[in-house]
């Protein structure tokens, strides 16, 4: 397996500039490597250093001194000019040389920024009153709800930033140039499972520390309508996004085990059977599958919606002419197939998107005319996900959240737990044909269904 992504998931961060972006990745050695992270409160930047001198970490009551500090410190809210960060990224390039030419300190704290560990986002309450509590929560971490919320409190191109609310929620979100979910995944897991079995109890301060160290950004009224600009952005696409969360604890990965098939397979084929009863159609499934097999591999396209799937989506539906054993053994096969695609997508044996990206890419950059390929009606139609899928397994009460790929379609991560499955699904509020919660609810109907009829099938 290839273990490079690990090592790109501190001291990394994306930089905008005109075209293409830049990465920043710490290329040094590791005695020599920045030893700050950054605290954000309040839409306030703060340097800590999070090592001494000799290379020994703070403890944690020492982390916790200085993170108070900060919060006694940044009780007034600042102009959020790390909003800016959530622009097109054309835009927020424009904006951010601006920053660089207009003061050498604006300079030195993207600088600081760039380099650091990670960012901590201090945030307010996280939740809002009214809303579903785990929706509620998914939207904020995912983009802070809101110039008027937390939205400003972000750092978006730093790859790694921890989300911490003054009502105690937490999460993290994570810039995808550098990382994929897997490494943030496994990462999570292991927070939590540290915070759960860790004892210590914060008490006094043990040395006396340096304070840290309040980052400024100096900017005029031309930034100060990009400002603007850049809030009434994110709230329009806030407003925009769906979320719902829920947690489907009839059973979980345990049931389809016991039957010897494949949960993941169980819970794709659900997911496009379910899609097809509210839209009586099929569609292009993006799931992604990592290919860590391989030397610097990312993900590929497991492309999961298949002839075998269709079938069993269209004869669910059917209401008397085709047996439930037969409904069974079209579902089965459907698992089946998918499994095998699973097995073809992550060997690298079966998946062609990124060698066709590849291939496109590189016309576009030797200044060749397009392949024809990429102009095809059915190319374009393979490449609409109205479902777009990712799954993210983990022991705790952990799911991964995204927006949905097209205007009219689902983003869906799940994480199918030993006796049940946690639910992230997104979607368009502008698109009238989509409804998260309608299909949370017709997923979970198919789920029992399929259940049903595994049993009855056995």
């Amino acid at each position: 397996m290839c273990m490079a992504q690990y090592f790109k998931m501190f001291y990394s961060c994306r930089v905008p500039k005109p075209d293409k972006d830049d990465i920043s990745m710490w290329q040094g050695s590791k005695a020599d490597a920045p030893k700050h992270i950054i605290v954000i409160r309040n839409n306030n930047f703060f340097a800590i250093d999070v090592y001494h001198a000799d290379g020994e970490p703070l403890t944690v009551n020492e982390l916790y001194a200085q993170l108070m500090k900060v919060v006694h410190v940044s009780s007034l809210t600042s102009d959020p000019v790390g909003i800016l960060t959530s622009q097109d990224r054309d835009t927020w390039a424009k904006v951010y040389n601006k920053l660089t030419q207009l003061d050498e300190r604006n300079i030195h704290t993207m600088d600081k920024i760039v380099s650091s560990l990670f960012i901590v986002c201090l945030d307010e309450a996280m939740t809002v009153e009214g809303q579903d509590r785990l929706s509620s929560l998914a939207e904020q971490i995912l983009h802070g709800g809101g110039s008027h919320a937390n939205s400003g409190n972000r750092w978006f191109d730093k790859t790694l930033q921890f989300i911490v609310g003054r009502d105690g929620n937490c999460g993290m979100v994570f810039e995808h140039t550098c990382l994929d979910g897997p490494p943030a995944e496994k990462l999570l897991d292991n927070l939590l499972t540290f915070i759960k079995n860790n004892t210590d109890e914060v008490g006094s301060e043990t040395k006396t520390l340096p304070d840290p160290s309040r980052l400024k950004f100096i900017f005029n009224e031309d930034i100060t309508h990009d400002i603007e600009k850049a809030k009434r952005n994110i709230d329009s696409q806030v407003e925009d996004l769906q979320m719902y969360m829920f947690e489907f604890d009839t059973f979980g990965k345990d049931f389809p085990k016991q039957n010897n098939l494949s949960p993941d397979g169980f819970i794709q084929v659900a997911m496009q059977a379910a899609f097809y009863r509210m839209y009586r159609t099929v569609t292009a499934v993006y799931e992604s599958a990592t290919t860590k097999r391989f030397r610097g591999g990312r993900t590929d396209n497991i492309r999961s919606c298949t002839i075998d799937s269709v079938c069993f989506s269209k004869a669910l539906e059917d209401k008397g002419s085709i047996e439930s054993i037969d409904k069974y053994r079209l579902m089965r096969k459907a698992v089946e197939t998918h499994k095998a695609r699973i097995n073809e997508a992550i060997h690298g044996m079966y998946s062609v998107d990124r060698h066709l990206y590849g291939l496109q890419v590189t016309a576009k950059e030797m200044g060749e005319d397009e392949p024809t390929i990429f102009t095809d009606k059915a190319y374009k139609i393979a490449n609409t996900y109205r479902l777009s899928s990712s799954q993210n397994p983990s022991g705790h009460m952990l799911v991964m959240c995204f927006g949905p790929s097209e205007a009219d379609g689902y983003g869906v991560a799940y994480n199918p737990r030993e006796r049940s499955i946690f639910f992230a699904i997104s979607t368009s509020e502008s698109c009238p044909q989509t409804d998260a919660k309608k299909y949370a609810k017709t997923l979970t109907d198919v789920l029992l269904e399929m259940q049903a009829l595994t049993i009855n099938g056995q």
